[in-house]
């Protein structure tokens, strides 16, 4: 299991960025939203099951929602367009947003939704592989399948609002001073 930080120091790919935060507490969201804002940067591609997909580049920008006592992170990836490049739910074991550096401890599975809002679950073998090594355990590997069924289940009710939320975010990160 990786730590990840809201601020992204662990990725040392990253040179030179800028990061604006709010901290949110409503009927949709109680946490952080940060946007961060990369300019010098090696490029990251990604190799899926459907394709390889350029998640990171100079003046991309991702957009992360940090939940408090959930057991997800999502970040969604814009390119320099601000067009964007998919969702992705990280499911955690830990998110600890209050720290100076807020972080999540990731648990291996993921769901990810392409800009043409296929949804795809993702690293089932690694969580396979954690539990049967007894990284983690048999309660963690049915919490992160029931966090990622309800994501899915979420998403595919509310399409709409997902997005809406997101382009709202965005675009008021985006004129943050």
């Amino acid at each position: 299991m990786k730590e990840k930080s809201l601020y992204r120091t662990e990725m040392s790919r990253i040179k030179e960025k800028d990061v604006k935060t709010i901290d949110i507490k409503n009927n949709f969201f109680d946490g952080k939203i940060a946007l961060l804002n990369v300019y010098n940067v090696e490029p990251l591609i990604i190799k899926y099951p459907y394709g390889d997909i350029k998640i990171l580049d100079n003046n991309y920008k991702w957009l992360e929602f940090a939940p408090r006592n959930s057991k997800w992170w999502l970040t969604v990836m814009f390119d320099e367009n601000d067009n964007l490049i998919e969702s992705y739910f990280d499911i955690t074991k830990e998110n600890n947003i209050d720290a100076y550096n807020p972080y999540f401890v990731d648990i291996f599975l993921d769901v990810v939704i392409r800009n043409d809002k296929k949804i795809y679950l993702l690293d089932e073998d690694e969580i396979n592989n954690a539990l049967n090594k007894n990284f983690i355990t048999k309660e963690e590997y049915d919490l992160s399948y029931e966090t990622a069924n309800k994501i899915i289940e979420f998403y595919n009710k509310n399409k709409e609002e997902f997005y809406n939320k997101i382009y709202y975010y965005f675009k008021l990160l985006k004129e943050k001073n």
